[in-house]
C-alpha cells in the first residue's frame, strides 16, 4: 500500500504524503476500525479520525481553489 499514515503513532502530516487512492483506503480502514471498536471508541481513534477529516477538507479546499 505504500506510505502508511498513523496519527496515533506519528505526525498527522504523514497523511499529506498519501496520494488520493492511498488516502481513501486509509480513511476506509480507519472507519472500519472505529466501527469494530464497539460502543466506546478509543480516544486515539477519535483523534486520528479528526486528523483524517481535516486533511480531507484541506484537499477539497485545495481542489476548489484550482
Amino acid at each position: 500500500m505504500g506510505t502508511r499514515a498513523t496519527t496515533a503513532s506519528g505526525p498527522a502530516s504523514d497523511i499529506r504524503a498519501l496520494d488520493d487512492p492511498e488516502f481513501f483506503r486509509y480513511w476506509s480502514t480507519l472507519r472500519q476500525r472505529i466501527a469494530l471498536s464497539g460502543k466506546t471508541v478509543p480516544n486515539d481513534l477519535k483523534s486520528e479520525y479528526a486528523a483524517v477529516a481535516a486533511e480531507y477538507r484541506r484537499r477539497v479546499d485545495d481542489d476548489q481553489d484550482s
